[in-house]
């Protein structure tokens, strides 16, 4: 009798596992549905520093103080959120996530940056798209 109720217990024991198996490989061979995913577009603004031929180190501080005080106030008015900088290649670039998903309203707003008017930088948009609310803005 002890045999059969042991023969039983490992029965059940070995179907259920074997159940459980099956439930997860057919979980996992489902496709990931992106209908639940959560976008938000930005524009990325990419400011590369040209060489400047012109030595004239005053006048560099005064366009990198104008400038830094261009982003101050976009950042304050909720455009600018995010700003750093980078090196490639030796290169000193800064890169920026503005609150908006067009490109013309970044493009007319960059207009008006000393640095970028002077030729200090050159500039590329770029689209950048979040999933599931990955950027926490504080």
């Amino acid at each position: 009798m002890k045999k059969i109720i042991l023969f039983s217990l490992l029965t059940i024991l070995t179907f259920n596992f074997a159940s459980a198996q099956k439930r997860q490989i057919e979980t996992a061979k489902k496709p990931v549905s992106n209908a639940n995913q959560e976008t938000k577009k930005y524009v990325m603004v990419f400011l590369n520093l040209n060489n400047q031929e012109d030595n004239n180190i005053e006048k560099s501080a005064e366009l990198v103080t104008r400038h830094k005080e261009f982003l101050t106030r976009l950042n304050e008015e909720g455009f600018l959120l995010m700003e750093g900088t980078f090196e490639d290649e030796g290169s000193l670039k800064e890169i920026l996530l503005l609150n908006t998903t067009e490109f013309e309203e970044a493009k007319s707003r960059f207009a008006e940056d000393p640095a970028v008017k002077d030729g200090m930088y050159t500039i590329e948009y770029r689209q950048f798209i979040t999933k599931n609310n990955t950027i926490k803005l504080e």
